[in-house]
């Protein structure tokens, strides 16, 4: 029996994720290795949970100004660290809080996809405490769903590294609960008082879709949440990271998620996926355009609700939640029973 994983996005919160206050005094004197890429070095006031994990690193007893330097990452809803020690560089993440259960393949994922050669180089995973620490990809850049739409190659690239992980990962045991997580994410948006009234008109259709994807018998061990940002690019290679949603889910959800996250329609997404799979089979044969454009729809609702939620807590969305309603209703015209 499979139990399900939670899944959710969730703000950045450091309080909630135990770090405290972290206060850092620059130092203007010294410079990172790599001048593309600078890391400034800091005296860095560090919180218990941050001391832990360097003591597990073996970097516990190096505090001194010009050893070690520790810096937030922006932009991303988790708490994120470079950590710069001697001649390790290394990637830090805090999650800002964690259900139970969640997370629960994220050590196992890490590992396969490093094995695999799409991922970052895992050196301490722990989603009990919601701690991933990936050794730094030099010169890596976040891409965007604007680059990808506007590079297929790149979005073949993408598609590839996907189809790879579900065809060969090994040891993903947990269910990833997508109707869970949507029903959440409504739940939490009325509560907000932010839910659109648009999403009346969404909740056929979907309930519709997620009958549909659910219906599929095979499950494929996924990312869950292959966002653009979560693709790195370094020397014209992806690799993707953060695997803390991953799990089983239908072997459409991953391509759906990321065709929707890079803004493409269903036949778009059908017509590059088609020139990058390798006898990637359900129990019902090859994916299907109709399966694609559920996954999309499905993905769509639920990060246009998080979005909507971002924006009602006072972040701004890096896209217009009225946009993306304007979008799901296009793609609701592609849903089986409408395709052509």
């Amino acid at each position: 029996m499979l139990s399900p994983v939670p899944f959710e996005r969730r703000p950045a919160a450091q309080a909630a994720c135990g770090l405290g206050a972290v206060q850092t005094i620059k130092n203007p004197m010294s410079n990172s290795r790599d001048s593309r890429h600078p890391m400034p070095r800091q005296q860095t006031v560090l919180s218990p949970a941050l001391v832990a994990v360097l003591s597990e690193l073996g970097l516990g007893q190096v505090r001194a100004l010009h050893d070690i330097a520790v810096r937030p990452i922006e932009g991303h809803s988790n708490l994120v660290y470079a950590i710069e020690a001697g001649p390790r560089r290394l990637a830090c993440r805090f999650l800002s809080g964690r259900p139970d259960g969640h997370g629960a393949d994220e050590r196992r994922a890490s590992e396969q996809a490093w094995r695999l050669g799409i991922g970052a180089h895992p050196v301490l995973i722990d989603h009990r405490r919601g701690i991933a620490v990936t050794r730094w990809i030099e010169g890596a850049k976040p891409v965007s769903g604007r680059l990808l739409r506007s590079d297929v190659s790149r979005l073949r690239q993408a598609f590839g590294l996907i189809a790879r992980f579900h065809a060969r990962a090994l040891g993903i045991r947990h269910a990833i609960d997508i109707g869970g997580a949507v029903a959440g994410a409504v739940d939490k948006a009325q509560n907000q008082k932010v839910l659109p009234s648009f999403w009346q008109e969404m909740a056929r259709p979907y309930a519709r879709a997620l009958r549909r994807l659910e219906n599929a018998r095979t499950l494929a061990p996924s990312h869950g949440d292959p966002t653009p940002g979560n693709f790195l690019e370094a020397g014209g290679r992806l690799r993707l990271i953060d695997w803390e949603y991953a799990g089983l889910a239908p072997a459409a959800w991953d391509f759906g998620y990321l065709a929707f996250e890079a803004g493409m329609d269903a036949r778009e997404a059908c017509r590059v996926l088609a020139s990058v799979q390798t006898g990637h089979n359900t129990s019902r044969g090859p994916l299907r355009c109709a399966d694609i454009a559920d996954a999309m729809f499905i993905a769509g609702i639920l990060n246009t609700i998080w979005y909507v939620r971002a924006a009602g807590d006072g972040a701004p969305p890096d896209e217009e939640p009225d946009f993306r309603w304007r979008r799901l209703r296009l793609l609701a015209r592609q849903l089986p029973g409408t395709w052509r």
